[in-house]
Formats: structure tokens, sequence, C-alpha cells
């Protein structure tokens, strides 16, 4: 295996980390101040969860984050190729996956890092047609690609036929 293509050349490491009891609006403000999407939660200093900044924007500020975190975790070893983590990203239907090494929690890998590792194909297009937001796109029945939340507001019923940027971005 070309050892370039294992896991830990391509991820974000340290992972940071929040407790589990800390409060949805402070994290939000954690990953927005950091420029983070993902960030695992812990419980006594040991993973159990990830949130995503997409998930978080839509609940209550006042709220612990364990109640909106993706637990069980799907964890991925360093040694492992990105090809394989692609796969197991995919069929996790996760955005991130959490590095180990002897059973130590060493790092995340996001599907960004997967696409700048070639091991998933570029996002085309890159950014919802409603607001440019570039995360959690989906293609609605009339293949218009919006986020989550332009979806939920509605926005599907727009004609974006004539505003559409496409690019090949994250």
């Amino acid at each position: 295996m070309d050892t370039g293509r294992q896991v830990r050349n391509w991820m974000t490491s340290p992972a940071l980390t929040v407790g589990e009891a800390a409060l949805v609006g402070d994290v939000c403000a954690e990953m927005e101040r950091r420029d983070l999407h993902h960030m695992l939660v812990t419980r006594d200093g040991r993973p159990c969860g990830v949130v995503c900044s997409c998930d978080l924007s839509r609940v209550p500020s006042e709220a612990p984050v364990s109640r909106f975190m993706a637990s069980p975790l799907v964890v991925v070893l360093d040694g492992a190729d990105v090809d394989q983590a692609a796969v197991l990203l995919k069929e996790a239907c996760v955005g991130c996956l959490p590095v180990v090494s002897e059973s130590r929690v060493i790092g995340i890998i996001t599907r960004g890092d997967l696409r700048r590792a070639g091991a998933l194909p570029p996002l085309v297009p890159s950014h919802c047609e409603a607001c440019g937001g570039s995360h959690h796109l989906r293609v609605t029945e009339c293949d218009v690609v919006l986020c989550v939340h332009c979806r939920e507001e509605g926005m599907a019923d727009r004609d974006f036929s004539s505003e559409a940027e496409l690019g090949d971005g994250d």
C-alpha cells in the first residue's frame, strides 16, 4: 500500500473535543470561531459521539450537545487507506470519521479531506443553489441542489435555472 494514501496523512490532528454537557450555543460559537464543521463529543474523557455545525444550527442553544450528537461513533484506523475510509464514510452515511491508533482517537478525517486525497469525487455542484452553502447538500426531485436547511424551508419550489453557479469545491 502507498503509505502516502494512509488516513494519518490526510486527517486533522488533534481532533477537537467538547464535553457532552456543553451547551449547543457555546459549541456552535467555538466551531464558528475555529471554522470547523465537526467536533467530537466526550464522556469522562472518552469520545462518545460527534456533532456537526449544520445539525446544531437549528436546535435550542441552551440544550446539551449530547442530545444531538451522532452516536455510536464509526471510526477508522490511522493506517487505513483513504479509499477504505471513503467506503466506510459512505456506507455509514456520516460526514467525518474519528481516526484511532492503539485504541485512542488521534484525529478526524472529513469528506473534504477524502476529496483532497482523491478518494472521493469532487462535489459538483459545490454550493446550495439558494444560499450558496457548501455543506449537507442534497439533490431534490427536480435536480436542484439545496442544503438541508434551504430544502426544509421550502426552497425546492423556487426556479433556480438561471441562478445556479456550479463548481468543484468542498
